[in-house]
């Protein structure tokens, strides 16, 4: 419910702000960019499917990082389509919300890549410019050595495997252009991604497995973006 709530609320400013005074930032053409940045998933629900383990538990995992390439066009008006390739990981610390005490870990790894379309604006400031934005895309999920293990028996299976799913994501950022370097800029952005579930991972000894409900992954991100086709200032 919260999701949505973002999600709606995300609408409603992007609408709010395409139909005010707000400019578009003097950015057109093609341009490339490649980010860092952290990687801190929502608990992440998986269906047991394993004798003695029946029933669901939530994979909580720890913050990770995050990396990803982008080549784009901007045409000028404010709006601009890219396409990004990702790639994060991170490592389960717990396993909660099951319906017996339990302990987990091992590694959990996403990599796609996404179609997004976004918004510059120009809020009167020459430094800052925000931007808002949506993808929809194909990730996959990589499974290695996670671990599910009941405390209160010793019994634990391990589970290790990739499937892909359908994934969206929304955005929200903020583009500082670089002084004296036409076309270069620091982007620093917010991202939440939803990677549609459904994904059933084997588990070893080869009698079951787990199955992965929907994946709410955030991500912040630092990136350095260059438009090829930005001009000199004018000369004084």
């Amino acid at each position: 419910m919260k999701l949505r709530l973002m999600a709606l609320a995300l609408c409603a400013v992007l609408t709010g702000l395409l139909t005010g005074t707000a400019h578009a930032q003097p950015i057109s053409g093609f341009y490339a960019g490649a980010g860092l940045g952290v990687r801190i998933p929502l608990s992440t629900k998986a269906t047991l499917l394993m004798p003695g383990f029946k029933g669901t538990a939530d994979l909580d995992q720890k913050a990770g990082y995050d990396s990803r390439l982008s080549i784009g066009y901007a045409f000028g008006n404010g709006w601009r389509f890219e396409v990004e390739g990702n790639y994060g990981s991170g490592n389960v610390g717990a396993v909660t919300n099951a319906a017996f005490p339990a302990m987990g870990k091992g590694t959990i790894r996403d990599m796609g890549v996404m179609a997004n379309t976004l918004f510059d604006l120009d809020i009167g400031s020459p430094y800052v410019y925000p931007y808002l934005g949506a993808g929809l895309g194909y990730q996959s999920t990589r499974l290695s050595g996670v671990t599910i293990a009941r405390t209160d028996t010793g019994a634990s299976f391990v589970a290790s495997g990739e499937k892909g799913a359908p994934a969206g994501q929304a955005i929200v950022g903020l583009s500082f252009p670089v002084p004296n370097m036409p076309g270069l800029s620091i982007t620093a952005d917010y991202r939440i991604m939803d990677i549609l579930g459904g994904a059933r991972i084997e588990a070893q000894p080869p009698t079951g497995g787990l199955k992965l409900h929907n994946q709410f992954i955030q991500r912040g991100i630092l990136s350095i973006r260059f438009a090829f086709d930005t001009p000199p200032p004018a000369a004084q």
